[in-house]
């Protein structure tokens, strides 16, 4: 059965005045088989070139359980070295695209802007809890998915095909933070786990990385919430999905080649 992989990263945060950039990749495969051995094959290839991508650089202590390459592509590199950076990026980009090309893989590239005044209002009862909770975010991804889903023709002539297909969705997590000087810190973090269901380990205290100022930190989109984002998407669209289109998995991940 031919194979379908949305991979999904975010740039931006609306609720500080910036548009947000819901960008990523889609995979499309002969089947599961050719699907494995087209991964395995860019990893190994990417591997010899160090050209691996890691996690956000500034990840903190709740990160320790991802496993890192010894050697890869940083997120943010010293401005000298930007000009080579973007070397070793272009030259990542063409392995993969030759290692598609010789497994009979498909891929596509979308990138999609949302404007500050597209964010939708939360509903939580203060300032706080709003950013940390980051809802413009999260239906941000929703409508990304809508869309590349049911409104690009060369995913639907896919969705479509006689024999069905099976479907996988990694969406990023997001950590996302709030000055807490003068709050109740505590107080601030048990209303979003007693209120909205964040997870202990999900919500914490930190220090601002420039000013060490206090503040409160969450994670957004936990490993479990990209279910709830399917069954959104398949909720708004439920006759277009139709009975030939299976999904495999939606998970919320740090994404790491």
């Amino acid at each position: 059965m031919k194979t379908i992989e949305v991979f999904l990263d975010e740039s931006g945060d609306m609720q500080r005045g910036m548009p947000m950039n819901v960008s990523g990749l889609v995979v499309i495969s002969p089947s599961e088989e050719e699907r494995d051995r087209f991964h395995n094959r860019v990893y190994n290839q990417l591997k010899e070139k160090d050209c691996l991508a890691g996690v956000c650089d500034h990840g903190g202590s709740h990160w320790n359980a991802v496993s890192l390459p010894e050697r890869f592509l940083h997120k943010r590199v010293a401005p000298e070295d930007l000009y080579a950076h973007w070397a070793n990026i272009l030259g990542a980009a063409s392995e993969v695209a030759n290692v598609a090309a010789s497994n009979n893989v498909e891929i596509g590239a979308s990138s999609l802007r949302f404007p500050t005044s597209s964010a939708k209002p939360c509903s939580a009862s203060n300032l706080v809890q709003d950013v940390l909770l980051d809802r413009p975010y999260s239906e941000r991804v929703k409508d990304v998915l809508e869309l590349l889903f049911f409104e690009t023709p060369w995913l639907q002539a896919h969705l479509s095909a006689e024999d069905g297909c099976l479907v996988s969705v990694n969406l990023p997590t997001r950590a996302v933070a709030t000055d807490a000087s003068g709050l109740d810190a505590q107080a601030e973090l048990l209303a979003l786990r007693c209120n909205w269901g964040i997870l202990e380990n999900d919500a914490w205290e930190s220090r601002d990385r420039q000013t060490n100022a206090p503040q409160l930190c969450a994670n957004i989109l936990s490993p479990s919430d990209g279910i709830d984002i399917l069954s959104a998407l398949v909720s708004r669209r439920h006759p277009a999905v139709g009975n030939r289109v299976k999904f495999e998995r939606c998970c919320c991940c740090k994404l790491v080649a």
